[in-house]
């Protein structure tokens, strides 16, 4: 597990679906659902590294296939990009009141950890 994975109050774990509690244990995957959030727009990996602190591109990937994988994000498009095609990311949950509930009450916090 990594070190960011273990930060979420116990008192919002209790509001959560077993699959979502994993999906936003993370500080970083809580930042890539507000960063996909905020924007109508699909994101590339890359484009949520601008916004989303993360370790790497690949650090980041994994997150986002953490969310994939919980169905809290999926995969919009491919798109061409220099170098080939990239896939896009959506959210699922920005309609879900528990996840934003969730999102907005360890915003202040993820924001004052930083990375």
């Amino acid at each position: 597990m990594r070190e960011d994975e273990r930060d979420l109050p116990a008192w919002i774990l209790g509001t959560l679906a077993p699959h979502l509690q994993q999906a936003l244990g993370s500080r970083t995957r809580r930042r890539i659902l507000r960063a996909l959030h905020y924007t109508s727009d699909a994101q590339t990996i890359a484009d949520l590294f601008r916004v989303v602190p993360a370790e790497s591109l690949s650090a980041l990937g994994y997150h986002v296939g953490v969310l994939e994988k919980a169905a809290c994000v999926s995969q919009d498009a491919e798109v061409a990009r220099s170098g080939g095609l990239v896939r896009t990311y959506t959210s699922n949950v920005s309609d879900n009141l528990v996840v934003m509930d969730a999102l907005r009450a360890t915003q202040r916090e993820d924001d004052w950890l930083g990375t």
